[in-house]
């Protein structure tokens, strides 16, 4: 993946944290509407870029969302020049930039768990939430998460990432998972949920250094 859509991805999900802000702060929207005018003056319009940020700030956040998140040319020219973000002050823009980079982690959970065919029910016993919330996270990035969750998500990462290596074939895998393993005397998926994930990685972790090669290894 080359850095313009490494760039391209952390500034969606940049903007997905900045409109569902938007709906908690409407004086964020206020601000943009005053900036805009002023970013008017510095850079011509001549993609009509403002004059379709002036009808989104005076439209719903619903419909600014389905303008600004898509994954056309368009949106991505709308988030280069978004008046939102501009009126963001230092310390609001550093808030929202570690929320983004918990709606990143979060998605890889999800990514994750989806691979390993956990249920919604199993994610939230490992993640230690309730099921609503493992639910809010498909729609929502959380605004905030605890560290023991943090941890266990971190688990299944990980967990899925080694598996990955030693099976490849995904059926494998999620077989694997919800087999009975001599080594543990029973199956790993009830020592996930039984809060013993990280013996679990650290087990999976130490069968799949063999396989390991330079190219896995990080640089410094």
């Amino acid at each position: 993946m080359d850095r313009f859509t490494i760039n391209e991805s952390r500034m969606l999900y940049f903007h997905r944290v900045v409109l569902d802000e938007a709906r908690r702060t409407p004086s964020l929207i206020d601000r943009a509407r005053a900036i805009l005018g002023g970013m008017r003056d510095r850079r011509p319009d001549t993609h009509g870029v403002w004059a379709e940020w002036e009808t989104l700030l005076d439209g719903s956040i619903d419909q600014m969302a389905v303008a600004v998140l898509g994954s056309s040319a368009r949106a991505g020219l709308l988030r280069a020049n978004s008046p939102i973000i501009e009126g963001l002050a230092p310390e609001e823009r550093n808030a929202l930039w570690q929320r983004v980079g918990l709606q990143q982690f979060v998605a890889y959970f999800m990514a994750a768990a989806e691979d390993l065919a956990l249920s919604v029910e199993e994610q939230a016993t490992i993640a230690m939430v309730p099921v609503e919330v493992v639910e809010r996270w498909r729609e929502a990035p959380p605004l905030t998460i605890t560290s023991r969750s943090l941890e266990a998500l971190k688990v299944i990462v990980g967990l899925r990432h080694s598996l990955a290596m030693l099976y490849p074939d995904g059926d494998v895998r999620r077989s694997w998972l919800r087999s009975h393993v001599d080594s543990f005397a029973g199956r790993p998926i009830d020592i996930l949920l039984n809060g013993d994930g990280p013996t679990l990685q650290a087990y999976v972790l130490e069968a799949v250094q063999p396989h390991l090669t330079s190219a896995d290894m990080p640089s410094y």
